[in-house]
């Protein structure tokens, strides 16, 4: 208790000392540092001549003559803004300007001597001199920086930085002298920087890390943005998390210049820091020429992918854009943020569904068409598993009426949005959606040699961060009720995305179709289900409660595979991909069916459907898709 009270008392002096300094008028703080540099001075002459054996009787200790220089170079420093610099920010480049200041004074000097004494002072009394005033002042001012750093020390926030390379050491420069961090050591695993210093700040292993600080004194660890790779920067802040560390992710020294972001803003690891792999910046020849000056449709525009090509694609000036949704809703939302941003391009706005024939022949005729991104699906596993009948309904025969429009009136492109789920389907939903890829081939197909549009393709890909429906939103609800998380399996894995570069590879795929193109999007290693929860878990500030951590705050329930839900989802049927000009998209060589051969049971399968026959719905689903097990 003694011990207690005693560092409360030391803290509580400290800081009233250090409010106290900094409460001092700015005037009566100059006069203090100008009368220290008198002093200075005065010493510095006296013992100058001391060690080059001036006598008493010689000109510099005629006490007039003292006062004069002193004066001179206080008005010397004065006039060349010695005093306009803050002494707790002061560093080594205030040594340079200080021997500039005093070549400056000591020339001064060295004039007035001579007129006094009709002879110059000799060199060597004018190199000590110089020498020892630029020492004192050096001195004086890194001694004042120091014991203000020191007093606000116990104010400080304890952290280490990973890693010792370049980006580590600018950011160490940014917060040398920072009022809210204290940085105690790099950590860095790297042999030959074992036990060695950085200005003075250790270097230390992970290993010897954990060991030195797992007594909670430091509990963040900063690590600039650009230092690591997402699938590096995954394990890493798995291992630290484990060991009670909280991971700090730090902006570019270009952003901190540009203002973008300051220390004082710094922001936790977030899951999407460390999901899918590096985003590539899109190619700008790719970007723009599907889509400037044309009339785009957008199905299903209010949802996740759909609201994404909606802000991406009016940013490339397209004719005008239609955005069809039966979620009044999302359509509203999308709606209000896009016309903030773009008020000269024409948004329309349409309430309705992709199984409206008339309606779509309405919008086609109407806006004058030319591209359309059909983004439309029921796309829930789980809700399509207990709704066959409207999940394949929608998401099959949106696709062939939509297609059918499109060649009716000749458009430029149609592209569908695909899923990973397609692959092998496990689940009614995946195999919907792999017979929309199957009727955009045929109708593809069919066309061939006959009218050059429209350019029929379909895009795949996997999970995208943050979507509707997926497993992140859900965590982050669990995790915010106090748990418990529910997991299917331990070893399920799923490929991650962002939105943004999605939406933006779907849209250059779009400028490299053919006809008939199945492309397959990069979306880098797939990640287990299991890690990401621990991860969400770790990054909430809370822990894991499993048999090795009883008194942790979150469990992880294992509830088993759903109906329909596989371990490992996948992007390719074929064996084999062709790659492209750009290095994310990849072209799928798969097999299809004639359109001949699909439309009559397409027809059946649209019976059966309006006749709610779901026994026979499946059986003919499984003929046109025989890779889907139930």
């Amino acid at each position: 208790m003694i011990y207690f009270l005693k560092i409360i008392s030391v803290q509580f002096f400290t800081i009233s000392l250090v409010n106290f300094i900094y409460a001092i008028p700015l005037t009566l703080r100059r006069l203090v540092l100008i009368l220290i540099d008198a002093i200075g001075i005065t010493f510095c002459l006296y013992f100058s001549g001391f060690l080059v054996g001036y006598s008493h009787q010689d000109v510099i200790y005629n006490k007039f003559n003292v006062l004069i220089t002193a004066l001179i170079g206080i008005l010397i420093f004065l006039f060349t803004g010695q005093y306009k610099g803050v002494t707790r920010y002061v560093g080594s480049n205030a040594l340079y300007r200080l021997l500039l200041r005093n070549l400056i004074f000591v020339s001064c000097m060295n004039l007035i001597y001579y007129f006094l004494k009709t002879e110059f002072l000799i060199f060597k009394f004018t190199f000590n001199f110089i020498l020892l005033l630029t020492l004192l002042n050096s001195f004086i001012r890194f001694f004042l920086r120091d014991f203000l750093f020191f007093l606000s020390f116990n104010n400080k926030e304890n952290i280490a930085i990973y890693g010792a390379q370049e980006e580590s050491i600018q950011l160490a420069s940014a917060i040398e002298f920072s009022s809210t961090y204290q940085l105690l050591c790099f950590v860095d695993n790297n042999k030959l920087l074992k036990n060695r210093y950085l200005n003075s700040i250790p270097v230390l292993s992970e290993s010897d890390f954990n060991k030195k600080f797992s007594n909670k004194s430091l509990k963040k660890i900063l690590i600039p943005n650009s230092l690591l790779e997402k699938s590096e920067k995954l394990a890493l802040v798995n291992r630290f998390n484990r060991s009670g560390f909280k991971v700090i992710r730090v902006p570019t020294l270009k952003n901190m210049i540009s203002g973008d972001n300051l220390l004082s803003s710094l922001k936790s690891i977030s899951i999407n820091d460390l999901l899918g792999r590096e985003s590539v910046k899109p190619q700008e020849n790719l970007l723009g020429p599907g889509i400037k000056n044309l009339s785009v449709l957008i199905t299903g525009a209010g949802g996740t992918i759909g609201s994404e090509l909606s802000r991406i694609i009016l940013k490339l000036e397209p004719k005008n854009i239609i955005l069809l949704d039966q979620s009044e809703h999302n359509l509203y939302e999308i709606d209000k943020s896009l016309r903030k941003k773009h008020s000269t391009i024409d948004i329309k706005t349409i309430l309705g569904s992709c199984l409206d024939r008339n309606l779509l022949r309405e919008l086609f005729k109407k806006y004058d068409i030319d591209v359309v991104y059909h983004a439309a699906a029921y796309k829930h596993v789980p809700l399509v598993e207990k709704n066959p009948i409207s999940g394949i309904f929608n998401n099959v025969f949106s696709t062939k009426i939509i297609c059918e429009t499109a060649l009716e009136f000749n458009i430029k492109q149609f592209i569908l949005i695909s899923t990973d789920k397609a692959v092998r389907p496990t689940n009614i939903m995946g195999a919907s959606k792999r017979l929309a890829e199957l009727i955009v081939q045929s109708y593809s197909d069919n066309n061939k040699g006959i009218n050059q549009f429209p350019i029929f393709s379909s895009v795949r890909f996997g999970n995208v961060l943050g979507s509707s429906g997926s497993v992140i939103p859900l965590f982050e609800e669990q995790i915010k009720s106090g748990g418990p998380i529910t997991l299917t399996h331990k070893e399920v894995t799923r490929y991650f995305m962002t939105i943004s570069e999605a939406a933006e590879l779907v849209i250059q795929s779009s400028v490299l179709a053919e006809g008939g193109d199945v492309f397959i999007l990069d979306m880098g290693a797939p990640v287990r289900i299991i890690d990401l929860a621990e991860q969400m878990i770790y990054l909430s500030g809370l822990t894991v409660k499993d048999e090795q951590n009883l008194d942790g705050q979150i469990e992880i329930l294992i509830t088993g595979l759903r109906n329909g839900e596989k371990l490992h989802e996948e992007l390719l049927i074929g064996e084999s991909s062709d790659s492209t000009v750009h290095p994310l998209i990849f072209k799928a060589n798969e097999k299809f069916i004639k359109y001949s051969i699909l439309e009559p049971k397409l027809n059946e399968l649209r019976k059966q459907l309006e006749d709610k026959n779901i026994e026979k719905v499946k059986t003919i689903l499984k003929e046109i898709v025989p890779e889907w097990t139930s």
